[in-house]
């Protein structure tokens, strides 16, 4: 029974090669404001936890930037799952149809504008088109 459901469900293989190559093309101050995040909360979370305040309050004010960072990370995660990752699908697939569309264009108006100039040159041999007749 769990077998038909999965089934139904059509669950795709995760590419790593794939995820990497978009995770490459996110806004770079998304990934830098990532970096730090990470940074940040693992210092706090290893190092500076072992470490006596400085000042009154200062292990409340470390708790709530560990905080703060590990919501960025999780918005982050969101956003690149739902929507970059949407995104990126569309974006392959709108290319894909667009390309061939134009492709379809200019083959058209290449016939069309042929025979109307003579002095139109054939863009595979650079012969003028009343040459090669």
């Amino acid at each position: 029974m769990l077998a038909g459901i999965l089934s139904r469900w059509k669950l795709k293989r995760i590419d790593l090669k794939e995820l990497y190559k978009n995770f490459k093309t996110v806004r770079r101050e998304l990934l830098t404001l990532l970096g730090l995040s990470l940074t940040v909360y693992f210092l706090i979370e290893f190092f500076l936890i072992d470490i006596p305040q400085l000042f009154s309050g200062g292990y409340k004010l470390g708790q709530f930037v560990g905080k703060i960072c590990q919501s960025y990370i999780s918005a982050f995660i969101f956003y690149f799952i739902v929507v970059h990752l949407k995104s990126e699908k569309d974006k392959r697939n709108i290319n894909e149809y667009v390309g061939q569309k134009v492709y379809d264009i200019l083959t058209s108006a290449h016939l069309f504008i042929q025979p109307l100039h003579p002095s139109f040159r054939d863009l595979g041999t650079g012969l003028l088109v009343s040459d090669q007749q």
